[in-house]
């Protein structure tokens, strides 16, 4: 009986090497699609990873002790996103800033941030489409920013043009 299956077993072992020889073409191109297979697998698994260490560190960047204050909700929206509840809502003012520190002592720093979307223009030269962030000289240390041109107009906000 087990004479009978070692038999069976080496035969088929015999006739399959023997058809991966005789069809040497289609033995590389079932090989080849097989490793293109599995190294796509590799290079999606390894950029999902990559995207989700990067969103994790930028999360860690705002810290985990930080509050957002803003008119809109973070998340986006979506289908049934209640727009209509937020127009509503009145946007934050720089002389918030004061009330909130003179309320929350245990604050360390209050970063406020204002954006507008408009265009610039200086004698015959216009820039269009700019976003325009004015910040106090707190929001550096609540979410550090890169600034590549520009610098405080006064103790009051700074402008950034990206």
């Amino acid at each position: 009986m087990i004479r009978r299956t070692i038999e069976i077993v080496g035969t088929s072992l015999k006739m399959a090497l023997q058809e991966l020889w005789k069809n040497k073409l289609r033995t590389f191109l079932s090989l080849f699609g097989i490793t293109i297979g599995i190294l796509c697998i590799i290079g999606v698994l390894t950029v999902v990873n990559s995207l989700e260490y990067n969103i994790q560190s930028e999360i860690k960047a705002l810290g985990s002790n930080t509050i957002y204050i803003d008119k809109w909700e973070y998340g986006g929206g979506g289908p049934d996103y209640p727009w209509w509840k937020y127009v509503k809502r009145p946007s934050p003012k720089f002389d918030e800033v004061k009330q909130i520190r003179e309320r929350t002592a245990s604050a360390k720093s209050i970063g406020f941030k204002i954006s507008i979307n408009d265009k610039a223009s200086y004698r015959d030269n216009e820039l269009s489409n700019l976003n325009i962030y004015g910040i106090n000289e707190e929001f550096n240390q609540v979410q550090p920013i890169d600034i590549q041109y520009g610098r405080y107009i006064s103790d009051v906000i700074n402008i950034i043009i990206m």
